[in-house]
């Protein structure tokens, strides 16, 4: 009995352990600490404040770099996830002229 029970301990433990790593390994740059760049531009951008219908983006700059800007939504925006379009919307200088979601 206790055999068994010793066998499908290590048979899940090699089924189960590299998954395991693998998730943990994963989560590791979600819970790791934020790089230099980041916290410099986190501190940067504390006291900045975008005008009426723009927003604070953040995104690559340079080679390893990060840049924040203030930006507004002129135009369309048109987004699709797993091939299939989900957000159709129209701005005009950060407003809301037309917009609908489909399923």
């Amino acid at each position: 009995m206790i055999k068994i029970k010793i066998k499908y301990f290590v048979l899940g433990g090699v089924l189960f352990g590299p998954i395991f790593s693998i998730l943990l390994l994963s989560f590791r740059g979600v819970l790791g600490k934020p790089d230099q760049n980041y916290m410099a531009i986190e501190n940067a951008t504390k006291g900045v404040h975008c005008p009426d219908g723009a927003t604070m983006e953040y995104g690559p700059w340079g080679e390893s770099g990060r840049m924040a800007k203030c930006q507004i939504a002129h135009g369309v925006f048109i987004a699709a996830e797993h091939g299939h379009v989900v957000v159709q919307r129209e701005y005009a200088m950060g407003k809301l002229i037309d917009g609908k979601k489909t399923q």
